[in-house]
């Protein structure tokens, strides 16, 4: 599963699912409030995660710089989930699929609020390589990975379970 930002031509290919971003921070901090504006939002200290042994610049922060925005990015994370717990006892936020930042805020002292700025939903997909399309494993399993997406695309973000 990839974003689908990073299909490659002559592969075949599956949308999965969509997810909105929001913004993630520490339900203790005072500097942060229910709201933020775009200007406290860029000011902020930020925690992004970039994924993989090659630290590309990641999904929200390239659609920021395409709209003129430039954020401080105080604290890269290897992952998702780092992010969410790494925003706690801070006055650091956190940018991050919703579906996962609603996870997270049931067990994690934390507040989710809207996203100053609109970054395009991160649509995820499923590729393969084009030479083992008719697989007959590979086809059984991209049909699981479909029918659980499907459900995962359905699913509003507050009723999201895990296990």
């Amino acid at each position: 599963m990839i974003p689908d930002t990073n299909l490659i031509d002559g592969h075949p290919s599956q949308h999965l699912f969509a997810d909105e971003f929001c913004c993630v921070a520490w339900r203790g901090s005072r500097q942060i409030g229910r709201s933020i504006s775009l200007g406290r939002y860029l000011q902020l200290g930020h925690i992004t995660a970039q994924l993989g042994p090659i630290h590309g610049v990641s999904f929200d922060e390239r659609a920021l710089v395409q709209l003129g925005y430039k954020r401080r990015i105080e604290v890269i994370a290897p992952n998702f989930t780092a992010m969410a717990a790494m925003v706690i006892g801070t006055d650091r936020i956190a940018t991050m699929h919703h579906r996962l930042a609603v996870i997270f805020a049931r067990n994690f002292p934390l507040k989710l609020l809207r996203a100053p700025v609109r970054i395009p939903a991160f649509r995820e997909a499923l590729k393969w390589p084009a030479s083992f399309h008719l697989d007959p494993a590979l086809v059984w399993l991209r049909e699981i990975i479909t029918d659980v997406a499907a459900e995962v695309d359905r699913t509003p973000a507050k009723q999201m379970k895990v296990g």
